[in-house]
């Protein structure tokens, strides 16, 4: 019969109406759901005098596992006593998203999983509002609110928060629930748990003390203890390639395509970092998330009746714990921000080193091209050269050829010998060729200043349009005063 969730009673509306514009089948039919069969759930309980721990838990053996009678709070037995804490890993791939497949890039539409954990114990819808893989930002954020009787008495604290693990997967969402009435039972839905985390977590409860993962925010102290430890890795792993870089000796000898290379891989360290950075504030901001709800819980279950009583001993150890994470998300930060930073003056080392080369590249280049030109000059003089031999030639060639005229006559005398005679009208050839030379020298200058003029005044048409160096700069500096 199907469910209106609508009907679902909330405390916080203007949160978690969003969510409730679904209707479901069933909610409660675990074992009818075959939308998400790679979802694997894992239990860890703590009872008075023992723990109890489940691996491989699939989502139709919930029902079973979890009963919907008195025995929610007192564990699987009358000898077991109330469950004291009890942790939920959920590993689905899908987030809760039952929209999943096609890409859908709204609002999740949950699974039965979640909604089975909503009405068994309370999940709050808005932890699951942006619990999507499919949504381009997923926000959880930070959030508690105190749970009231009718008489307006606090009852429970709830809240959830999550914690990003970058690019390599998705991030971890953790719910938690601390009730204030007897005994005092808190109840953990963390959803795709970091290996680690979830191993320490698990250890703790079965070759440990299990009574120490009762601490007020023991759990969540593991898990921002793996959130750190992950980033810190991270971050030594890009710092070690960024002082690859900084050796002088070594960059000395990259070549023009190598320093473009490590220019890339700087910006991708640089990117890194950044993103590293922001979880290391992130991280910061949720440990002081932690501790207000620390505070507000001891208030609270100092202001019940009977006061609840708790240890100094676990009082102060979760204290010191959270205060040396807080110190080392400190530390990540601040060297995080260090790291980055050098990564930037690297890559305009890098950036320069580049340019410089391209610079002496083309200086190279200018001075070959200078080279040519002055061979090519030189060839040209050359020709002007055999040119003008050949224009001094010319014309009396022209007029000897035109009126046929002959110098030297050779005649053969009376006695048989050669005899070489002057023409009498000699006169007449140097007194054409020569006016005729003076003439074709004339005009062939004439042209060449012509020409030369006409290049010229191109020349100042280019320069009059082409705005000086100057100017260019002089307006450049006035762009960026008025910019800042």
């Amino acid at each position: 019969m199907p469910v209106d969730v609508i009907s679902t009673p909330v405390s916080h509306p203007e949160l978690e109406l969003r969510l409730l514009e679904l209707t479901v089948d069933n909610p409660t039919g675990l074992k009818e759901d075959t939308s998400h069969e790679s979802i694997f759930i894992d239990v860890v309980e703590i009872y008075p005098e023992r723990s109890r721990t489940k691996r491989g838990l699939r989502p139709g053996g919930l029902a079973s596992y979890f009963p919907q009678s008195a025995e929610l709070n007192s564990g699987r037995g009358v000898d077991a006593g109330p469950t004291l804490l009890r942790i939920i890993f959920v590993e689905d791939p899908a987030y809760a998203d039952s929209s999943l497949p096609p890409l859908n890039r709204g609002r999740p539409s949950l699974n039965k999983t979640a909604l089975w954990l909503h009405h068994r114990f309370g999940v709050s819808l808005s932890f699951y509002q942006n619990m999507s893989p499919t949504l381009e930002l997923r926000a959880t954020g930070c959030g508690y609110f105190t749970k009231y009787d009718q008489a307006e008495k606090a009852i429970a604290l709830i809240g959830f928060y999550q914690n990003s693990h970058g690019f390599d997967g998705g991030p971890v969402h953790i719910w938690f629930s601390h009730s204030l009435q007897e005994p005092r039972s808190s109840t953990y839905v963390i959803y795709n748990t970091p290996p680690g985390a979830k191993k320490h977590i698990f250890m703790c409860a079965e070759k440990q003390d299990s009574s120490l993962l009762l601490r007020p925010l023991a759990v969540d102290a593991f898990m921002e203890e793996d959130y750190h430890d992950a980033w810190h890795l991270k971050t030594g792993c890009w710092r070690t390639k960024l002082v690859y870089f900084e050796d002088d000796s070594r960059i000395s000898t990259f070549t023009p395509a190598q320093c473009v290379k490590a220019v890339e891989e700087l910006h991708d360290i640089d990117k890194n970092l950044h993103v590293a950075h922001g979880n290391f504030q992130d991280l910061l901001e949720k440990l002081d998330f932690l501790l207000s709800i620390r505070e507000k819980y001891l208030t609270y279950a100092a202001h019940l009746s009977p006061p609840a009583h708790f240890s100094q001993r676990d009082i102060t150890s979760i204290d010191e714990s959270l205060s040396l994470l807080r110190l080392r998300g400190q530390f990540g930060l601040r060297w995080t921000r260090n790291y980055y930073e050098r990564a930037r003056i690297r890559i305009n080392l890098f950036f320069n080193l580049t340019t410089q080369a391209d610079s002496r590249t083309n200086l190279d280049i200018a001075r070959l091209t200078t080279k040519i030109s002055v061979t090519a000059q030189r060839d040209s003089s050359s020709m002007i050269t055999i040119a003008a031999v050949t224009m001094f030639f010319l014309p009396g060639s022209f007029v000897s050829t035109l009126f046929s005229m002959v110098f030297f006559d050779a005649e053969t005398n009376q006695r048989g010998k050669m005899n070489l005679s002057v023409s009498s009208q000699w006169w007449l050839f140097p007194l054409v060729a020569i006016p005729l030379t003076i003439l074709v020298f004339v005009i062939w200058i004439v042209w060449q200043r012509q020409r030369q003029a006409r290049v010229l005044k191109e020349v100042e048409e280019v320069q009059q349009m082409t705005p000086r160096l100057e100017d260019v700069e002089r307006s450049s500096i006035f762009s960026e005063k008025k910019i800042h």
